[in-house]
C-alpha cells in the first residue's frame, strides 16, 4: 500500500549500498533547463541507464523511500498514485496514465495506469521501473527494489519499496520529495510532482517540436542522399554499357 502519511526517511537506504555514480548530467542539484527535462523518455531509455549504474549514486543525503507496497499489490498502489497526481494536474489539459490494461501493442505491462518494466538487476538488487505517461507527451517514472527479494525474481508477496523519481529523463526525487525527516502525504508529493509536470510542459512541448523537426529534416537529408546514390548508380551502370550500344 501507500504510506499515507509518507515519512522521508534520513537514515543510510538501498542508494547508499549501490557501487556507481552519477554523472553530472543525470545530477539531483537545483534544477536547470538542461536537455534532460527537455527530453522524451521510453521506459527502456530508464532501464538502460539503470543496467549501467548511470542515476545510481553513493549519498550522504536523504533519499526517497516512502511508497511501499508489493508486488502483488502494485496495480492498486499505482492507481491510488496516478489518481492523486490527476488531481493535482486538474485544470492543467493534462492527464497522467495509461488507458492500456494488460500489455500494450508494444508488448509491455500496463497495470493501474503505468507502464511496468522487466526486473532488473543493478549490483545483485532486483529493480523494477513503473513508467507513468502524461498526455502532452511528458513521462514521470517511479523505481522500485525489492529488499525481501531472493534472487532476480520479484515474487507477489515481495516488498516494493519506491526510492527514486524522474520526470522525463530528469532525476527529481529531491523536489517531490523534501529531505529533514518531515511527514508529508501522498498528495503533497503529487501536487509537487504536478506543479513540476505544469510547469514544464510548454517548454517540453517547443523542444520537442524542435527535435522533432530535426529528425525530419534528417530522414529528408538521408532520403535525399539515398536517391542520390541510386541515380548515380543508375547513371554509371548506362556508362558501362554504353560501349556496347555503340557496337
Amino acid at each position: 500500500m501507500i504510506n499515507n502519511p509518507l515519512r522521508i526517511n534520513i537514515q543510510s537506504t538501498f542508494a547508499d549500498t549501490i557501487p556507481g555514480y552519477m554523472p553530472s548530467r543525470w545530477s539531483s542539484e537545483e534544477l536547470s533547463e538542461d536537455d534532460l527535462i527537455f527530453e522524451a523518455a521510453t521506459l527502456e531509455d530508464i532501464e538502460l541507464a539503470y543496467m549501467g549504474n548511470e542515476i545510481l549514486v553513493v549519498s550522504d543525503e536523504a533519499m526517497f523511500e516512502s511508497i511501499t507496497t508489493t508486488r502483488i499489490r502494485l496495480a492498486q498502489t499505482m492507481r491510488a498514485f496516478v489518481r492523486a497526481l490527476n488531481r493535482g494536474l486538474n485544470g492543467t489539459n493534462i492527464m497522467a496514465g495509461t488507458d492500456e490494461a494488460g500489455t500494450d501493442e508494444n508488448g509491455r505491462n500496463c497495470i493501474g495506469g503505468a507502464i511496468i518494466g522487466r526486473v532488473r538487476r543493478v549490483a545483485n538488487i532486483p529493480v523494477l521501473t513503473a513508467q507513468i505517461p502524461l498526455t502532452d507527451g511528458q513521462s514521470t517514472s517511479i523505481i522500485f527494489h525489492s529488499p525481501t527479494a531472493d534472487g532476480a525474481k520479484i515474487k507477489s508477496n515481495d516488498e516494493l519499496v519506491a526510492f527514486q523519481f524522474l520526470l522525463n529523463k530528469r532525476n527529481v526525487t529531491h523536489v517531490v520529495a523534501p529531505i529533514g525527516g518531515r511527514d508529508v502525504s501522498l498528495s503533497q508529493v503529487c501536487q509537487a510532482l504536478s506543479n513540476l509536470i505544469e510547469r514544464n510542459s510548454e517548454k517540453f512541448k517547443k523542444a520537442k517540436e524542435r527535435q522533432d523537426k530535426m529528425k525530419a529534416d534528417i530522414e529528408s537529408y538521408l532520403n535525399e542522399a539515398d536517391k542520390l546514390a541510386e541515380e548515380r548508380s543508375i547513371m554509371i551502370d548506362q556508362v558501362d554499357v554504353a560501349p556496347t550500344w555503340a557496337d
